[in-house]
């Protein structure tokens, strides 16, 4: 299917609808295009070093609420204010400049795409994001706190619904040329 085809209710479901980042190479990753992972990890499933961040859950509701549960653990990075990078509890976000970025719910609105447009998904509130808090439009922060009552609007480059088996590619320029694009392959949450 093309991104235009992705609607609101594919985003929500019944309501409430929870993604998490694809088990799989190509899921998370940066390149100089939108849908590249060439600057890293470069082709490498990185989700059995990383469990803690593919197990997020990134819950967007009918009612225009976006919700961030981390599962009780993040991947930590040092830009967040905690002391060590890898995984860890979500906790160790507490007392920091990144504690916003730790679970919580923000707002979220959706603009459907156009034969010449992708649709759009833009999280707002202090700490919002989808699947890597440092990028922004535009940006990357080097260290906390998250801008306040900040909105991040991620665009729609792939969908695909093949049997109720759902598969939805978002990305974000980090520059303001189109030279640097963050990609996250999500899947719902079935469990």
């Amino acid at each position: 299917e093309v991104p235009g085809e992705f609607r609101l209710q594919d985003l929500v479901g019944d309501g409430t609808k929870a993604w998490k980042l694809k088990p799989a190479a190509g899921a998370f990753g940066v390149g100089p295009s939108a849908g590249s992972d060439e600057y890293f990890p470069n082709g490498t499933d990185i989700s059995g070093d990383r469990a803690c961040l593919f197990n997020d859950l990134f819950i967007f509701n009918q009612d225009g609420t976006y919700s961030y549960d981390p599962q009780g653990d993040i991947f930590a990075e040092l830009y967040m204010g905690v002391e060590a990078e890898g995984c860890q509890s979500v906790d160790n976000l507490a007392g920091t400049p990144g504690a916003a970025w730790g679970a919580g719910t923000h707002e979220f609105s959706f603009a459907e795409g156009t034969e010449s447009s992708n649709a759009k998904i833009t999280v707002t509130g202090t700490g919002a994001f989808i699947a890597l808090p440092k990028a922004f439009n535009a940006g990357e922060y080097n260290a906390g706190p998250p801008e306040a009552d900040k909105a991040v609007t991620y665009d729609v480059i792939g969908y695909k619904n093949e049997d109720g088996v759902e598969e939805l590619t978002i990305t974000i320029d980090v520059t303001d040329s189109g030279g640097v694009f963050w990609t996250f392959v999500l899947i719902p949450d079935n469990n």
